[in-house]
């Protein structure tokens, strides 16, 4: 922990009196820190290890707010290296400063929480800044070329310790919080970095390679008493003060991997807070956070004349013991109506069994307890309780409803407890706009068309508005509301339709979606007017068979989606194509496979003309086969603008696995030459003897290496041109050849007729 206000060190004496012990406080604290380029949080005993950034930028250097409820830490998420803010659960994160082209890093905050200490490369060296915590009154406290970093500011705000190049190794400074009356604590030859405060001012601790190995120190703040607290073969880097000043957190590279450890400030009782193989650095231990059991609604949005469900949900109540509790939600009942008789359902923390009872004493307020029996008590965090309210059909979008909690009793209040309130806002959704930038382009289509065939083979694709809040909402969509988006065809379901709808908007052919204008027709229902057909290329490994679907005679055929399914241990598609004549544009096209199954699916603006409609889906048959293998490819689903069709389609194929054998040369009779063809039951290296009647040697042909399959062809086959070895043409005879392919062969006769 690299400073912590004086207010913090009462509270914690206050805590060491009640409880007995530091360690017993401490339960009350985490330690954050960096790992694999994000930002964790654990508890101070390792458990309920948390990642809070989970990005692929990179994020390090983590430190608490004084109250720890914030974390200030670097990430170069917007291109250069800047400070960020979040809040203790990872939300939130706010970009604190943004100097162009420089590095910004090494948080800590003022005492107060108001500001934050940092350093900068803006002006060449590395150089400590003050930021008010709103982003205002940038100052800068050093001016100086000697590569100024890792503030930490004293509890009481009125010094800032740090560590300087200018003296050629680096070595720990300190200064008034204004940047004047700069100070060396540390001298020598070795390097002396990374300063931190003890709660109480009264020491500082630092790491030093001044042994000839980076160690933990401690020294009193005016750089006397350094005393050793680690002494040991391997590094320990990184450290900071417990909120009691009781132990010290520091990077441990005992084992090889940076590890995350605490140690007593005399150096006794070293311990392992994390685990693991990934590297561990930068941790910062919290202040003691609050105890107090909190329940939130959260908020939430929905359109009008639906149906939303808002969860209320609990921190952790481990050990609390609660088995009552009597909530109070009140809300607009013009816009809000529970729904029906039981409108709250228990959450996923309520244990089976427990009583939810509930009312609505007047318009506008719920009344729900939850009860369970004193063996079977609330245990962890989560969800208490899913509330499904309807929602008006006249409200207006963009209206809103506090969702209060007057009251939220625990144990009857024996259990300390607060409450947030949540807020329901009204969505207006903006149809066929699924990446939720604010625009109905092409890419929206594109979306759609995936989701059209990921849908069609398994789990469908997530849509951005789905995981990220769109410009026109305030949160992320549930998944209903997310379909309800991309259903612009409004037939309640998700598909290629849906893309040609969008590709017409893109382009202004249309102007509303058929959802915006519910009288307006849909498509009419696709007559008779396609056909299906399989062919077979080979029924061997390899082969090819094609499936086509023919829509030429549909008239102002738009969209389309097909399933396929098939034996993927037969055979794997390779290629799905569509158009390609001169008649104008070919259609968007999208596929996707899953397990025995492909989906296809295409869109188009405008009609697709009769030479582009043309739907081939390509397979391989499998290349390795332990025997012959039958089987269907099989349409099991056809949709043609917008309408189901039957598609009453079952292609039967049977693969014959390759064999190892010698085929009839040709011509035979021959005179000169002639060629001899063979299959391959597996990839060899091929030779062919030539023997006279008298069974001596006439030629030996070195193919060389072919791949498995039928080799038969004169640019395949075995080329013999009627000589012996020396160069002399043949006698007229019956000869032999006899095929050779690693511990395989076979043989045949040839007739030489002159």
């Amino acid at each position: 922990m690299k400073m912590r206000g004086m207010g913090w060190v009462l509270l914690a004496a206050v805590f060491l009196g009640l409880a007995g012990t530091a360690v017993a406080q401490l339960k009350n604290t985490k330690i954050v820190f960096a790992r694999d380029d994000d930002i964790y949080v654990i508890d101070y005993d390792g458990s309920n290890q948390v990642n809070l950034t989970n990005s692929v930028a990179l994020e390090a250097e983590p430190a608490w707010s004084p109250d720890g409820s914030q974390i200030a830490f670097a990430s170069n998420q917007s291109g250069d290296s800047e400070v960020w803010v979040m809040n203790a659960d990872g939300t939130g994160a706010t970009n604190l400063t943004n100097a162009a082209a420089s590095s910004e890093f090494s948080p800590d905050w003022f005492p107060d929480g108001l500001a934050v200490a940092f350093v900068s490369t803006r002006d060449g060296d590395a150089e400590i800044y003050k930021i008010n915590i709103d982003g205002t009154s940038e100052t800068r406290l050093i001016t100086s070329t000697g590569g100024d970093s890792t503030p930490a500011w004293s509890p009481d705000g009125s010094k800032i310790a740090f560590q300087s190049l200018r003296d050629g190794p680096e070595h720990v400074y300190v200064m008034n919080a204004d940047g004047s009356s700069q100070a060396a604590l540390t001298t020598g030859a070795g390097d002396n970095s990374n300063p931190a405060w003890s709660p109480s001012g009264a020491l500082i601790v630092y790491q030093s390679s001044t042994p000839g190995n980076w160690d933990i120190f401690t020294m009193n703040a005016d750089g006397t008493g350094a005393t050793n607290i680690t002494s040991n073969s391997f590094s320990q880097l990184r450290p900071g003060f417990s909120p009691d000043g009781t132990r010290v957190v520091y990077r441990d590279d005992r084992d090889g991997t940076p590890l995350i450890y605490t140690i007593a400030v005399d150096g006794t009782d070293p311990q392992p807070v994390t685990t693991g193989t990934a590297g561990h650095d930068d941790p910062d231990w919290s202040t003691f956070l609050p105890t107090n059991t909190t329940v939130t609604v959260l908020d939430a949005q929905g359109q009008a004349g639906a149906s939303v469900t808002i969860p209320v949900q609990i921190t952790d109540t481990t050990g609390l013991v609660v088995t009552g509790l009597s909530l109070g939600i009140t809300y607009d009942a013009a816009v809000l109506t529970p729904t029906g008789a039981t409108p709250a359902a228990a959450g996923a923390l309520v244990p089976v069994g427990w009583s939810v009872e509930q009312n609505v004493p007047s318009a506008g307020l719920l009344q729900v307890s939850l009860a369970g029996g004193f063996g079977d008590p609330l245990v962890g965090a989560g969800v208490l309780l899913d509330v499904t309210f309807d929602v008006a059909a006249g409200a207006t979008a963009g209206a809103t409803s506090a969702l209060t909690l007057t009251q939220a009793d625990l144990n009857e209040g024996v259990v300390s407890s607060s409450h947030v309130a949540g807020t329901f806002t009204v969505l207006s959704l903006t149809y066929g706009d699924v990446t939720g930038n604010g625009d109905v382009t092409s890419f929206d289509a594109s979306w759609v068309l995936e989701y059209v065939v990921t849908n069609a083979v398994g789990s469908p694709i997530t849509f951005p508005i789905e995981t990220t809040a769109p410009t026109w909402a305030t949160a992320p969509l549930s998944n209903a509301d997310a379909i309800a988006v991309a259903d612009v065809h409004d037939d309640a379901a998700v598909g290629a339709i849906d893309a040609s709808l969008i590709l017409q908007h893109d382009v202004e052919l249309i102007t509303q979606f058929p959802v915006e204008t519910p009288a307006a027709p849909g498509s009419a229902p696709v007559a008779v007017g396609y056909h299906l057909s399989g062919l077979a290329s080979s029924t061997r490994p390899g082969g090819r068979i094609v499936v086509t679907l023919d829509a030429a005679d549909v008239a102002n055929l738009l969209a389309g989606e097909l399933r396929l399914d098939f034996d993927p241990v037969a055979m794997r598609p390779v290629s799905v194509t569509m158009g390609g004549s001169s008649q104008g544009p070919a259609p968007m096209l999208a596929h996707h496979t899953g397990a025995g199954q492909v989906g296809v699916a295409f869109a188009s603006a405008r009609p697709i003309e009769p030479g582009n409609s043309l739907l081939n889906v390509v397979f391989e048959t499998a290349r390795h086969l332990d025997g012959p293998r039958s089987g269907v490819i099989e349409a099991t689903r056809l949709r043609l603008n917008g309408s189901t069709v039957e598609p009453n389609f079952r292609f039967s194929y049977s693969i014959e696995p390759f064999r190892f054998q010698a085929m009839a040369n040709y011509p035979n009779p021959f005179n000169p030459e002639t060629w001899i063809p063979f299959e391959l039951n597996e990839d060899s290296d091929v030779t062919i003897h030539i023997y006279g009647l008298d069974g001596q040697r006439v030629r030996t042909l070195e193919v060389g290496s072919r791949a498995m399959g039928v080799h038969s062809g004169r640019d395949a086959a075995a080329y013999w041109d009627g000589k012996n070895a020396f160069g002399e043409s043949v006698s007229s005879g019956v000869y032999t050849y006899e095929l050779i392919a690693g511990s395989q062969r076979a043989t045949r006769r040839m007739v030489v007729l002159k």
